[in-house]
C-alpha cells in the first residue's frame, strides 16, 4: 500500500528467510549489533538517506542500533511489538523472568517443532495465521534460530533509548503476550521523540493479523513526515 509514494525496501536478516547460509558468523551474531551492522551496510549499498526504518519486534531495536550509527540514513523509525527488555527487573515489567527464558530455550533445543508451535500460538491466536508462523519458524536454521533468540531475549537496551534522536512511532497490539503493555510504555516514554498508538487485539504480530489498520496506522504516521523522508 505505501509503493505509490514511497520505495519500499525489504530484506531477510542472515540466519532466515532466503538469506545467504554461508554467511552466518556466530560471533558477529553473537549479539544485535551484528545485525544492526549488516542493516548500515544494505543502508549504504543502495545509497538510502533520509528513509523510515518499519521493524517488528526485535528488529525495532536492531534499527534503533542502525539508526544511532547512520543518523543521516535514517529519518525516523517505526516499532511494531517492540520491546528494550524482555526480562523483568525490580523496577520494570519486561514479561518474563530469567528461568522463563531458559526454559523456552530448553525447549528449543530438545524439541524445535514443538517450540515453534508454542510460540506461534503464543503470538497470535487466529489459528490459521499461527499455523503460517509456525511454518515460517520451522524454515529457519535451528542452530541459528536459538542463538538469535537467545541474544534478543537477553538484551537489556534501555540504557540506549535516550540517545535515539529521531522520531519512533511505538505500535503496540493489546492480547500481545511476547512485549508487555508495561514495556511498550517505557519504550515510548524514554525515546526522546517517542509515540505510542495502540491497535486493538492485534497481538504481537499485526502485520499479519491485522495488516490493513497497521498499514492506515503507518500511513498517518509518515504523512506527518517531512516531504523528503521517502
Amino acid at each position: 500500500m505505501f509503493e505509490p509514494d514511497y520505495r519500499v525496501v525489504t530484506f531477510d536478516y542472515v540466519g532466515s528467510g532466503r538469506s545467504d547460509r554461508s554467511a552466518y558468523d556466530p560471533v558477529r551474531y553473537g549479539t544485535l549489533e551484528g545485525y544492526a551492522s549488516d542493516l548500515c551496510d544494505v543502508l549504504a549499498a543502495l545509497q538510502l538517506e533520509q528513509c523510515v526504518f518499519v521493524g517488528a519486534s526485535i528488529s525495532g531495536m536492531i534499527g534503533m542500533l542502525a539508526a544511532g550509527r547512520e543518523p543521516a540514513r535514517v529519518a525516523a523509525l517505526v516499532m511494531v511489538g517492540t520491546s528494550p527488555r524482555y526480562i523483568d527487573a525490580p523496577d520494570y515489567r519486561g514479561g518474563f523472568s530469567a528461568s522463563d527464558i531458559a526454559g523456552s530455550l530448553e525447549l528449543m533445543h530438545d524439541n524445535f517443532i514443538g517450540w515453534a508451535s508454542d510460540m506461534a500460538t503464543t503470538a497470535i491466536k487466529e489459528p490459521d495465521i499461527a499455523r503460517e508462523l509456525e511454518q515460517g519458524i520451522c524454515a529457519l536454521w535451528p542452530h541459528h534460530a536459538r542463538q538469535f533468540v537467545e541474544v534478543a531475549f537477553n538484551i537489556d537496551l534501555r540504557a540506549s533509548l535516550p540517545r535515539c534522536t529521531q522520531p519512533v512511532l511505538v505500535v503496540q497490539s493489546t492480547h500481545d503476550d511476547i512485549v508487555s503493555d508495561e514495556a511498550a510504555v517505557y519504550l515510548a516514554q524514554h525515546l526522546p521523540r517517542g509515540t505510542l498508538r495502540y491497535l486493538s487485539g492485534a497481538g504481537h504480530c499485526p502485520q499479519l493479523t491485522r495488516p490493513n489498520e497497521l498499514g492506515r496506522l503507518i500511513g498517518d504516521y509518515l504523512a506527518s513526515m517531512p516531504e523528503h523522508v521517502k
